[in-house]
């Protein structure tokens, strides 16, 4: 189950949740009653709920960028809604957010996520 659910000994935590459930139509516990608590916890947490809709993701208007002929500046400046005239000649560089995830934007990251 630590595996299904991909246990990240760095965070101390499953990558299997309810924002990232697993990918399954069904899942059969064998010998459940074998199941610590907290783990069945998280197993179901992890399987997705039928019984909810979904929200529907956002698409990106565009073409993605042609990988054999970048543009200057950001790849992505074409496509993005937040894209400013730097975008468009300078490109991004990569920064560490919240210790285990990257972005490369030009943009703050509180304005993109408001």
């Amino acid at each position: 189950i630590h595996r299904m659910l991909k246990y990240n000994v760095r965070s101390g935590g499953f990558e299997k949740n309810e924002s990232s459930p697993l990918l399954c139509d069904l899942l059969v516990v064998d010998e459940a009653s074998m199941i610590d608590g907290m783990l069945m916890y998280h197993l179901l947490k992890a399987v997705p709920r039928l019984d909810v809709d979904h929200e529907v993701l956002p698409t990106i208007d565009g073409e993605p960028p042609n990988m054999l002929g970048l543009p200057p500046g950001c790849p992505f400046s074409p496509r993005c809604e937040f894209a400013r005239d730097i975008c468009k000649t300078t490109p991004p560089s990569l920064e560490t957010v919240q210790g285990a995830h990257s972005r490369s934007c030009h943009v703050p990251i509180d304005e993109v996520m408001a």
